[in-house]
C-alpha cells in the first residue's frame, strides 16, 4: 500500500507540474492581440441586449438564428474591430442556465469621450477612475442585463490618453 501511495504521489505531482512548465515559456503564445476582438454573452432578452451592444459600440447585425422550438436564439453583431455573439438559451431550467460573463474589456484611446457620449445619450455620466499604478483611465458600462464592459486607455507619465503607435490595436473611443 505504502509503494501505490508513493506512485500515486509521484503520479499527481508530474500531472500538477508537468503542463505547467509548458507555460513558463519567455514568449508569449500570442504575441499581440490585435482586431477584431471578440466576446460571447448570454443573455435572457436578446432583442435589446443587440440593441444596446449595436448602439454602444456602433455594431451591426450580420445575422440571426432562432430554433424551431424558439428555445434558444444567436444574433452576431459585428464592426471592423469587434465581433459579439449573443446567445439566449431557454433549454435548461433557469437556475442551470448559465448567464453573462464577469467583466470584459477593451481598450480605447481616451475613455473620458466615452463617458462624454454616453452621458449625452443617457443624462447620466459613468464614473471615470485612474489606476497610476497600472498606467490606465477605466470607465465601466452595464449591459441591459447587467454585464459589466469595462473600457480602458492608457495614460502617459503626464496622465493624459496615450496617441500615436502604441494606441494601436485599440477599437475607437
Amino acid at each position: 500500500m505504502k509503494g501505490a501511495a508513493s506512485i500515486l504521489l509521484s503520479m499527481l505531482i508530474v500531472v500538477s507540474v508537468g503542463p505547467r512548465a509548458a507555460y513558463a515559456q519567455a514568449e508569449p503564445w500570442v504575441a499581440a492581440a490585435g482586431p477584431p476582438q471578440y466576446f460571447a454573452v448570454i443573455v435572457e432578452d436578446i432583442d435589446r441586449a443587440a440593441d444596446w451592444y449595436g448602439q454602444v459600440f456602433g455594431l451591426d447585425v450580420l445575422d440571426r438564428w432562432e430554433a424551431d422550438d424558439g428555445s434558444a436564439a444567436i444574433v452576431n453583431l459585428s464592426s471592423a474591430a469587434l465581433f459579439v455573439e449573443l446567445i439566449r438559451d431557454d433549454r435548461a431550467e433557469p437556475e442551470e442556465r448559465a448567464r453573462g460573463f464577469r467583466k470584459v474589456g477593451f481598450g480605447v484611446s481616451d475613455v473620458r469621450k466615452v463617458a462624454d457620449r454616453v452621458e449625452a445619450a443617457t443624462g447620466v455620466r459613468p464614473r471615470v477612475s485612474e489606476f497610476p499604478q497600472h498606467g490606465v483611465r477605466l470607465v465601466q458600462l452595464r449591459d441591459p442585463e447587467g454585464n459589466v464592459v469595462q473600457l480602458a486607455s492608457r495614460l502617459s507619465a503626464t496622465g493624459e490618453p496615450r496617441t500615436g503607435p502604441s494606441a494601436r490595436g485599440e477599437l475607437d473611443e
